[in-house]
């Protein structure tokens, strides 16, 4: 990684661990960004034991990342108390506007120092409508047309959380009904109901105590209020239609004061073509206890904006056996060729935390933590060894995508595993 920087965006690092000092007593990391106007050190740990498996390296303790010469841009995320007050949670939540202000600091530090970098952007949402055509996508897809910049992130850990339902209205009239289970613990929440262009549906909320919104019409940009008297949970339905960056039908319910059991949005299609319609709730950790829907399913599940074709995705497996892992974001069963580029390990990897200290951690913020380590060392052999001066993300998919471990019995592409396993030494073999 000599010679490439990996900007993290993230919730910050801890700058006096060792494994971001050099021999000579100076640091790798070049800057740091506090959003927080703290003192831009990591309190939670995971953006410094990311950092550690990108690029860590302690000689006393014999830790090594996978590109252990590399240079850090760290930037600590200010967090959305709004979001975290609305749900009543205490997890981190981050909105847009930081997102994109972190990438184009970072776009802008490259373009200055004119070096190569690794973006690893390990944030995930379920708000879209997972066809990698979000804001955030098509801005990430502008940063990515230069040369020597590329962005690596994981398909999320949503793939058992009962996120995600789905299916098809057939023709006009025809109702279908998509059933949520409420935890008593979560009295806010926003379901967001995408309906492929060009079908338009209409729906009606059912309570768990039988009461009913009724038919609520589609209409252009339209917003309804209803409350309900046995169950007094208050709701909002909002149609986008269209909505302005895909062109579908978006259908968004904000439940108020929400009671506990099960219930039902009832769709009826009013103009139905192949009639495909998908639900997502919130990610892990916005949804509490086990509200669910029953019953859901676990395609369409990598998060945003891993469903871009202009980003490295990686899905995480457990090395120990070979086998995927329920919980790991999986692409769409219908849409899934170049979603999820490749799995790498993501179950108890050790990683540094703040003070110098071993921890154990899983996810696919750690799988795409060794992918960036691994970008960073293609970027070097390259960019800064002159053996491919236009290295652009469409090519470093490629190299991924092509150095693969393929298990016998599996189909390649597949919503799971994307090409297949990574495996750095078949990728620099392949180069020779």
């Amino acid at each position: 990684g000599t010679g490439v920087l990996v900007g993290l965006v993230d919730t910050g690092i801890d700058y006096l661990n060792e494994e971001f000092i050099r021999e000579d007593g100076l640091t790798r990391i070049q800057s740091i960004w506090d959003q927080t106007i703290l003192n831009g050190r990591n309190e939670n740990g995971h953006g410094t034991s990311l950092a550690s498996i990108v690029g860590g390296f302690n000689r006393k303790s014999s830790f090594k990342g996978v590109a252990s010469s590399c240079r850090f841009i760290a930037i600590k995320l200010r967090e959305s108390n709004h979001f975290k007050r609305e749900y009543g949670i205490n997890v981190s939540l981050y909105n847009l506007t930081t997102i994109y202000i972190s990438l184009k600091f970072l776009y802008e530090y490259k373009l200055k120092k004119q070096e190569p970098i690794v973006i690893l952007l390990t944030l995930g949402t379920n708000s879209g409508n997972h066809k990698g055509n979000g804001i955030l996508e098509e801005y990430i897809e502008s940063l990515v047309m230069s040369r020597g910049i590329v962005v690596v992130t994981g398909t999320g850990n949503e793939g058992a959380n009962g996120g995600h339902a789905s299916g098809v209205i057939k023709k006009e009239g025809e109702i279908k009904v998509i059933q949520l289970d409420v935890d008593q613990r979560q009295k806010f929440l926003a379901v967001e109901i995408w309906v492929d262009v060009p079908n338009v549906m209409t729906i009606k909320v059912i309570s768990p105590a039988g009461e009913s919104t009724g038919l609520t019409p589609s209409l252009l940009n339209s917003e309804m209020s209803y409350k309900y008297i046995l169950a007094e949970t208050s709701i909002e339905i909002m149609y986008f239609m269209p909505e302005l960056t895909s062109g579908d039908e978006l259908i968004r319910i904000v439940f108020n004061n929400l009671i506990p059991g099960i219930w039902q949005f009832r769709l009826t299609g009013r103009l139905i073509m192949d009639g495909t319609f998908n639900a997502w709730l919130p990610q892990k950790g916005m949804l509490l206890g086990n509200t669910r829907f029953s019953p859901f399913d676990p395609y369409g599940t990598s998060t945003n904006p891993s469903n871009s074709k202009f980003i490295i995705s990686i899905a995480r497996y457990n090395e120990r056996n070979n086998n995927i892992v329920n919980f790991s974001g999986v692409a769409s069963l219908e849409d899934y060729i170049d979603r999820i580029d490749v799995a790498a390990p993501g179950v108890n990897i050790v990683s540094m935390a703040p003070g110098n200290r071993i921890s154990i951690v899983s996810g696919t913020a750690v799988s795409a933590a060794i992918v960036a380590g691994v970008c960073a060392l293609l970027f070097e052999w390259g960019i800064i060894k002159g053996n491919n001066q236009y290295l652009f993300v469409q090519t470093l998919k490629a190299y991924l995508d092509r150095g693969t471990y393929q298990r016998k019995g599996d189909i390649y592409q597949n919503p799971h595993w994307g090409y297949g396993i990574l495996d750095v030494l078949e990728i620099f073999r392949g180069m020779i």
